[in-house]
């Protein structure tokens, strides 16, 4: 198994947060998901796992809450919101609007790689879904996203990991790997992966199998 997915945060807890206010307005989010945010900055930062975990997180706070309403996930990336993807989008927020279900939480992870037309269309589902749904986008150019969309969303810089973090974060997995290394390797470790947890993840699992 890639290190990715076996140490990827399992909970809004076991995340590492670009700034305390960043991880204050994330956690904030649960359990109401009243807020539409927009994710941005260079790829490796957490951004997609932050917004994957936030509706999970609600989910069990919803589930042990019996005055709380059922919310379900749609998930996209930004090119399958072509022509019959927005329609299929805009038919399910429709759908809740009309009826007692709860809301929908929509994840676009790669909005960037939207159309100019989808984004349009984007504003004007948004506009529809009202506070039924709640808006959770992903992107490495907050440029490409429209400035309507951008005024309907919370906007969160991803900036790289500091590296004392990623040490933290290293020495953690070699010792749960059973893994013996000098503190100038974890270091040069860190250094190569100049803030890309990703990267560092496949350093660190070159280095424990070898």
């Amino acid at each position: 198994m890639k290190f990715e997915t076996k140490y990827a945060p399992k909970t809004l807890s076991e995340v590492v947060y670009p700034s305390t206010r960043i991880e204050k307005v994330i956690k904030s989010m649960v359990p109401k998901m009243d807020k539409n945010l927009i994710l941005y900055g260079n790829a490796g930062t957490g951004k997609t796992t932050c917004a994957k975990l936030i509706p999970i997180e609600a989910l069990r706070v919803i589930q042990n809450d019996v005055n709380a309403t059922d919310a379900e996930t749609l998930n996209y990336t930004g090119d399958e919101l072509n022509a019959q993807g927005m329609n299929n989008l805009s038919n399910a927020v429709s759908l809740v609007c009309l009826s007692n279900l709860g809301k929908h939480v929509v994840l676009i992870d790669e909005a960037d790689r939207m159309t100019a037309t989808a984004m349009d269309n984007l504003k004007i589902v948004m506009e529809k879904a009202g506070d039924r749904a709640t808006w959770i986008m992903c992107t490495n150019r907050f440029d490409k996203i429209s400035s309507p969309v951008q005024s309907r969303c919370i906007e969160l810089k991803f900036t790289h990991f500091n590296t004392a973090g990623m040490i933290k974060r290293a020495t953690q997995i070699f010792a749960n790997e059973n893994i013996k290394v000098k503190s100038d390797t974890v270091q040069q470790l860190v250094k190569s992966a100049k803030g890309d947890l990703r990267k560092l993840n496949q350093f660190l699992q070159e280095v424990v199998e070898g």
